[in-house]
């Protein structure tokens, strides 16, 4: 099915976008000029048609995608999102409110890692800007993750992912804040905090059902990882 016959279906020829009087295909139209590809935009438009999202949000929408790719970010983590966000049949105004959110979070952590790597033969990937801005929406705040960057010695980009992702993940768990950052820094320092450690939280929660204290919990992870070890020595 091409766009047009998915627009038309959608939205009729003359539905328009309210105050700006922008039409659904001239919002397509800025998007392909922009660089979106085909298959994206065919996307979007069929989740809108299943879905009954009405023409305003759904320029709205495209309009983000827009900035998405201006900003030059991966499109596909936003369209999983929008994906998401219409299965669940989330209120459009949220989903718009909850992609914006997330373009300006990929904003923020791509001038971190650009600080941290500029000048470096260290390179960071699109995983690690992903995997990063995740940390936020597990909980790690802006201030957590700038401190994290500013504080680690250079490493790898990917063990500042999986310690800015245990970081919010053991603040769920309710550790301490100085707990957490001893752990982390240990395995940071020693550059021993591996892409296996990202699940280091989910051993954490279990050694806390078993009624194993936190303390006793970082003394362990702190052991291993000075021993450049892996999750199945913690367990151990």
């Amino acid at each position: 099915m091409s766009i047009q016959v998915i627009c038309l279906a959608s939205f009729g020829q003359t539905t328009v976008y309210a105050g700006h009087q922008t039409p659904v295909l001239s919002a397509v139209d800025s998007a392909r000029r922009q660089g979106v590809p085909e298959e994206i935009l065919t996307r979007l438009l069929a989740y809108a048609l299943d879905n009954q999202l009405g023409a305003d949000h759904t320029v709205h929408i495209l309009t983000i995608l827009i900035s998405v790719r201006e900003s030059q970010f991966s499109l596909n983590p936003f369209l999983d999102k929008i994906q998401e966000g219409l299965a669940k049949q989330i209120d459009p105004k949220r989903l718009e409110d909850g992609l914006n959110k997330r373009l300006d979070d990929y904003k923020f952590v791509s001038q971190l890692l650009k600080k941290k790597y500029s000048g470096s033969r260290r390179l960071y990937s699109e995983n690690d800007l992903t995997d990063l801005v995740e940390s936020i929406e597990f909980g790690i705040t802006r201030q957590e993750l700038r401190l994290l960057f500013s504080r680690a010695p250079d490493v790898a980009p990917e063990m500042l992912t999986v310690a800015a992702k245990n970081k919010a993940l053991l603040k769920q768990l309710a550790f301490d804040d100085s707990i957490i950052d001893d752990i982390l820094f240990t395995g940071l320092i020693n550059q021993s905090l591996t892409p296996q450690w990202s699940l280091f939280f989910k051993v954490a929660s279990a050694a806390r059902q078993k009624g194993i204290s936190s303390t006793r919990i970082a003394e362990v992870a702190k052991d291993v990882l000075i021993q450049n070890g892996d999750l199945k020595q913690v367990l151990r």
